[in-house]
């Protein structure tokens, strides 16, 4: 992983106040981890033509509106 990549996500991240230590350094080393994934810019983010998502709803199942 790019250590600068890195610190630039956490900056970019807020780790709640509510998490032990322990859950902070896992936070910190997950995204160390996946660093390669994570965007810090919606220049990073390219569309994708391959992916097609569907979903089977029941007719017959009444949805919330609002």
């Amino acid at each position: 992983f790019n250590p600068n990549r890195v610190e630039k996500i956490l900056k970019q991240i807020d780790i709640g106040p509510d998490l032990t230590q322990e859950q902070r350094a896992e936070v910190m080393e997950l995204v160390a981890e996946f660093a390669d994934i994570f965007t810090t810019s919606l220049k990073e983010v390219l569309p994708i033509d391959f992916i097609k998502h569907k979903l089977t709803i029941d007719p017959t199942v009444k949805l919330p509106t609002r």
